[in-house]
């Protein structure tokens, strides 16, 4: 497929010819990412191939930030993918280059062994090895410009202190391993979403054995604060600015519990069942948080159209705008603290009513914390008529639903909306779980 045309105005896709239904389609998901991420020129590739004419691919760079399973229930007639298109007419840069280039310029700046540029096209005989492209994309162009004569300014980081500026192996290869082989956390971004690292190496290997020894992730995200505010090991976590504009956000460098209060309204379980399908009709259920005179939702569901592990986004109520995502990786640690299991799909291999009894008894007792669609006392018997067809999406991803139901049932409501509190601000990265890293966009 030649995805080969990216555009920068509304007015270019309706030139292309598309049929009506998937021109408007593009349109909406077009102007749909201009509102949501501000300050770009391009955001897909269009397939412009007669036979494949309108096919759209998101465009990598926002691949961080794009929940991709909500884009393609809004946008069903694109079949939506991420790709940056096979011989685009515009070249954007890869994120292994966009972080390159903007460690890179740190290097530049901040080391004692480097040239004393005064202007970022001094520079450019150096960023145009890593992305080619530099001067015909404007965009980018503007945007690294900016972070060459703002970044000083805005991190405040002193010159001359660091001497290794890492993005891959070395202390990122070390850190990720650490999380992973001693703190049961399988991906580093869902603790700390830190792309580079610049290190003051006469301090690296001391730290480097604090965090080797360190028994919980909270000792290790205190000891990555203290080096983080002794400017010994600094994180940044990258994303493109509007060539405007540069902000710097420090993010989880304080040990204490994010500011403000969190209430725990309700959890809408949705366990509606056609008997004479032997199915549960929803995969959907939701918890509802207050947070500074608003709400917002957390669905517990699946993205998925198979069978897989349900996830847990939050979004504001009766807002289409995505919040964020809770690492599952992180909410596995902290339910571990709490003597429970994440539910994953592998636990429901078979059906287990001795199980399932006992959880609807403990949710009955409690059932005033929950708003139910479906009938709660009929679930074990609902579900095992489920099982009859065999294992299935609908009794596998009810049964995790369902079963972080019940973990929610057990709590004290102190304990309900602490958790409520740590599930809101996981979905943002923030709490004494996450690292520091500083936010560069």
């Amino acid at each position: 497929m030649a995805f080969n045309f990216r555009p920068n105005t509304t007015k270019e896709i309706e030139n292309l010819g598309i049929s009506p239904v998937k021109r408007k389609a593009v349109i909406a998901l077009f102007k749909k990412m201009q509102k949501t991420f501000t300050g770009y020129d391009e955001y897909i590739t269009i397939d412009t191939a007669e036979r494949n004419l309108g096919n759209v691919k998101i465009l990598r760079m926002f691949e961080k930030d794009v929940d991709l399973e909500e884009y393609k229930k809004s946008y069903k007639h694109l079949n939506l993918s991420f790709g940056d298109g096979s011989s685009p007419s515009k070249k954007s840069p890869s994120t292994q280059q966009q972080e390159l280039i903007t460690l890179k310029i740190f290097e530049e700046l901040l080391s004692s062994s480097t040239k004393k540029y005064k202007k970022f096209e001094q520079l450019l005989s150096e960023l145009i090895k890593v992305y080619p492209s530099i001067k015909e994309e404007k965009s980018w162009y503007d945007s690294f410009k900016l972070q060459f004569y703002e970044i000083l300014n805005k991190t405040k980081l002193p010159k001359s202190r660091f001497d290794v500026y890492n993005r891959d192996g070395g202390f990122m290869d070390f850190i990720s391993n650490l999380v992973n082989s001693k703190h049961d956390i399988a991906k580093k971004d869902s603790w700390n979403p830190a792309d580079i690292w610049l290190l003051d190496s006469s301090k690296k290997e001391n730290i480097k054995k604090q965090l080797d020894d360190a028994v919980a992730i909270e000792e290790v995200n205190d000891i990555l604060r203290n080096a983080f505010n002794s400017n010994n090991i600094v994180g940044v976590s990258l994303k493109k600015n509007n060539g405007k504009n540069l902000h710097y956000d420090l993010v989880n460098l304080n040990s204490s519990e994010p500011a403000g209060k969190v209430d725990f309204i309700t959890f809408n379980l949705n366990i509606p069942f056609d008997k004479k399908k032997k199915s549960f009709t929803s995969v959907t259920s939701n918890l509802i948080v207050s947070y500074k005179n608003s709400e917002y939702s957390m669905g517990v569901k699946s993205n998925q159209s198979g069978i897989g592990n349900i996830t847990y986004e939050f979004v504001g109520k009766g807002a289409a705008a995505f919040l964020g995502k809770v690492p599952k990786d992180m909410l596995k640690v902290e339910l571990k603290k709490m003597g429970f299991e994440m539910p994953e799909h592998k636990h429901f291999m078979e059906f287990d009513k001795k199980d399932f009894k006992k959880k609807v008894k403990q949710m009955l007792v409690n059932k005033s914390r929950f708003t139910i669609d479906g009938n709660l006392k009929d679930f074990a018997d609902n579900l095992e008529m489920s099982w009859e067809k065999g294992r299935s999406k609908d009794n596998v991803i009810i049964s995790q639903i369902f079963t972080f139901a019940y973990i929610i049932s057990t709590l004290t409501t102190k304990k309900v909306n602490n958790i409520a509190k740590t599930f809101f601000f996981m979905s943002q990265k923030q709490g004494k779980i996450f690292g520091p890293f500083g936010k560069l966009h």
